[in-house]
């Protein structure tokens, strides 16, 4: 994945943003065309990849459209000889009746992913957008297959079924993740396992409504006295972020936008490129290490260390599990009569989690 940093500005401010160093600065297109192309030259002489990932972010990329717009447009005459798909993540808000056209004329070489909260109430909570108006349902007809990316606040947490079971019932698919930097505690995490216990219970009853990723990851490699942490992510090895100059970082949480001048500089210093040292000692023995998602940029911008994880994620986590356990498990018993080898590895991964996580038979 080749992330192209489009625009420093943004005309939100979300309660959970980590871009602290927010601006006019906007990337130029020829410069995106060079590093387009010597990206694909990578993947061709490549033994490792395949295909290209082209992926615009910000601030809000739509606030560079047009830099977006004539990309797309020369890859689609360009025919590179590697696979190449463009993307982007968006707040929506710019997505009006000046390029809604285009983008659907475009859907398949250009996906847009929506960045979107729950309901109406949620959103207006995390991104304060009463002022502006998102057009959800174009994005549910444009690109079902992928519609929303949704983060999770403390202030949402409470609402997050609903939030969730609306935009599904909308027709729109999506995946959720908690809000990183946040004081997450016990209060939340009990809140968050019975709000995923209602979703479990919504879709055990509805059969067209496909489990909203937070309970159907997979439930293997929890067990006990863990020692080492699995990398979760491509950063330093499959992804590569360019700035707004041409600079590159392992992804976006090592650029300006984020960490300022001073400390993006520093970024080699990390060892991310070459080395990635990705297990919290604190960490060594959870029964959750292999499964537990780490972002080493949000470590190494909050905490100045790639490995220190933030442990108020920790409850939430494990609730999340839990919950993920019991659904599962309700799930293929439910379907007892019809299971597949592959389901059946399923429900023994998810019996013995559960096991390992509460000391109980479910």
């Amino acid at each position: 994945m080749c992330m192209l940093i489009v625009t420093h500005a943004c005309n939100l401010n979300c309660s959970y943003c980590y871009e602290a160093h927010k601006s006019n600065k906007r990337m130029q297109t020829e410069l995106a065309k060079d590093i387009i192309l010597s990206e694909i030259d990578l993947v061709k002489n490549s033994d490792q990849f395949q295909k290209l990932e082209v992926h615009f972010i910000g601030g809000e990329p739509f606030m560079n459209y047009p830099l977006m717009k004539e990309i797309v447009e020369w890859l689609s005459v360009l025919k590179p000889s590697v696979p190449v798909i463009c993307s982007c993540s968006t707040n929506g808000t710019l997505v009006d009746g000046s390029n809604k056209e285009w983008l659907r004329q475009h859907k398949d070489l250009f996906h847009v992913i929506l960045s979107y909260d729950g309901d109406a109430t949620m959103q207006q909570q995390n991104r304060h957008t009463q002022a502006y108006q998102v057009d959800l349902q174009y994005f549910i007809d444009t690109w079902p297959g992928y519609t929303c990316h949704m983060t999770i606040s403390k202030e949402t947490l409470p609402h997050l079924a609903n939030g969730v079971l609306s935009l599904q019932r909308a027709g729109g698919s999506l995946d959720a993740a908690v809000a990183q930097g946040v004081d997450w505690t016990d209060d939340d995490a009990e809140t968050y396992r019975e709000q995923l216990g209602i979703l479990g219970k919504e879709y055990l009853k509805d059969n067209r409504l496909s489990p909203i990723n937070l309970l159907s990851a997979g439930l293997f490699g929890i067990t006990k006295n863990q020692q080492y942490q699995r990398k979760y992510c491509g950063t330093g090895t499959s992804m590569k972020t360019y700035d707004v100059d041409g600079k590159a970082y392992p992804c976006h949480m090592f650029s300006p936008i984020v960490c300022g001048e001073y400390r993006a500089l520093n970024y080699e210093r990390s060892g991310i490129a070459d080395h990635c040292p990705i297990t919290d000692p604190a960490c060594n023995g959870c029964n959750l290490l292999m499964w537990c998602p780490t972002c080493y940029g949000i470590n190494y911008h909050y905490r100045g260390d790639l490995a220190s994880r933030d442990h108020r994620l920790c409850s939430m986590i494990k609730a999340q599990a839990i919950a993920s356990c019991e659904y599962q498990i309700a799930f293929y018993q439910k379907h007892i009569g019809n299971l597949s080898d592959a389901d059946m590895a399923q429900i023994k991964g998810a019996t013995h989690s559960y096991r390992v996580l509460t000391g109980r038979e479910l």
